[in-house]
């Protein structure tokens, strides 16, 4: 079955996922240090990427602590909202297909353990499980589920 644009993004979504989480970790002790470290009234020293990905020097620069703070919360907050929106949309499938992407797709198990672990006898059963799932979970990520009933 060919996946669709649509399709992609949904996965992507979901793949992304455990990446956020930790990002979101990240964010909350760096606030954390830096409400440890100043008062609201200090300047702190911070680094960024002046082009990101890339190999030039960082530079420096003096920041309001509430400023900074008030940035990895902003970051943190739409974290938030992204982890929100996967799970609200894995919450509408079924329990073996909300199992299947997260296994396959978060914890990156592969195919032949969650079979197994899914008591599924045939690959083919498995895959056929994958497709249902892939494309629920696409439809509902494609379209504004809240106020709506599981079913």
């Amino acid at each position: 079955m060919m996946r669709t644009e649509r399709d992609n993004e949904a996965l992507k979504s979901l793949q992304d996922y455990r990446n956020i989480i930790f990002a979101i970790r990240i964010r909350q002790k760096k606030m954390a240090k830096l409400i440890q470290a100043a008062a609201p009234a200090q300047k702190l020293t911070t680094s960024y990427e002046i082009h990101e990905g890339s190999y030039q020097p960082k530079r420096f620069e003096a920041v309001d602590a509430l400023e900074a703070i008030a940035h990895n919360k902003q970051i943190i907050d739409s974290g938030f909202d992204r982890l929100e929106q996967v799970e609200n949309a894995l919450a509408f499938l079924e329990e073996e297909e909300r199992l299947f992407l997260v296994m396959y797709y978060v914890d990156a198990m592969s195919v032949s353990y969650i079979a197994s672990a899914l008591n599924y006898a045939s690959r083919q059963s498995i895959y056929n499980l994958r497709e249902r799932a892939v494309t629920k979970f696409s439809q509902i990520m494609g379209c504004d589920c809240r106020g709506l009933d599981k079913t």
